[in-house]
């Protein structure tokens, strides 16, 4: 789960809220809890019912998404923002494969399965003439 940018990457964009977490833990990643008695009063309260996922109503969405908002015009940061790249602002080309031509490029995924596939035909023949009835050699047909 995304903690670091819970309140939109999880609440805002599936309307669900996780209510009842334990008020003596911090929200954070279950990675990041590093006492066990604070592990099992998370695990318990997951276990009783009483930290739960709940689904919001468009209202109480709606509620929220602008508390958010007031939230970020005031300053606070939401969320943890993305890194930068590091080469950005810096024009990335596409590599092209042996020339670029189109005789030279390795032929697609799509295409290597499709031939794979035409080679896996069966090795047998599809009708099989019986051994037993051998064909005459002077052409006289038995009646």
């Amino acid at each position: 789960m995304n903690y670091p940018n819970y309140m939109k990457a999880i609440v805002l964009s599936y309307g669900v809220i996780l209510e009842g977490w334990p008020t003596t833990i911090p929200f954070t990643s279950p990675w990041n809890i590093h006492t066990v008695s604070d592990m099992r009063a998370l695990r318990d309260a997951l276990k009783a019912g009483t930290c739960a996922w709940k689904t919001m109503s468009r209202s109480e969405l709606e509620k929220y998404k602008a508390d958010v908002e007031r939230r970020q015009i005031a300053g606070e940061v939401i969320g943890k923002p993305r890194k930068k790249r590091s080469d950005a602002g810096t024009s990335r080309k596409r590599k092209n494969a042996a020339g670029g031509s189109k005789e030279n490029r390795r032929p697609s995924k799509k295409s290597r399965e499709q031939t794979r596939a035409s080679h896996r035909q069966p090795k047998s023949r599809e009708i099989i003439e019986d051994s037993d009835e051998s064909p005459s050699s002077d052409g006289d047909e038995e009646d």
